[in-house]
């Protein structure tokens, strides 16, 4: 798998096999795992000012096609043994 993320359009160009996913504003790849992508996104509409938010969520896409399988609202944390945790509400 040869990628490339291509700034203009905010997308992943995936350059073998030929094919683009694009992503939503502000999100962010993380990892690839098991033909699901796990990215990382900012959304400041989560935030609630009274209940001290955090306005990430993660979402999860497929691989192949690009769409979205699960989003939630948290973060992905990364472990010492390379394994990555889902932290959410």
């Amino acid at each position: 798998m040869i990628v490339r993320n291509s700034m203009e359009e905010n997308a992943i160009e995936f350059l073998a096999p030929k094919r683009k996913i694009y992503l939503e504003e502000n999100e962010s790849i993380e990892f690839v795992e098991n033909e699901k992508m796990y990215s990382s996104k900012w959304n400041e509409d989560l935030l609630d000012v009274l209940d001290y938010g955090y306005g990430e969520e993660v979402i999860v896409r497929d691989l192949e096609t690009g769409k979205i399988l699960e989003r939630y609202k948290g973060y992905l944390n990364r472990m010492p043994d390379g394994t990555a945790w889902l932290m959410t509400e």
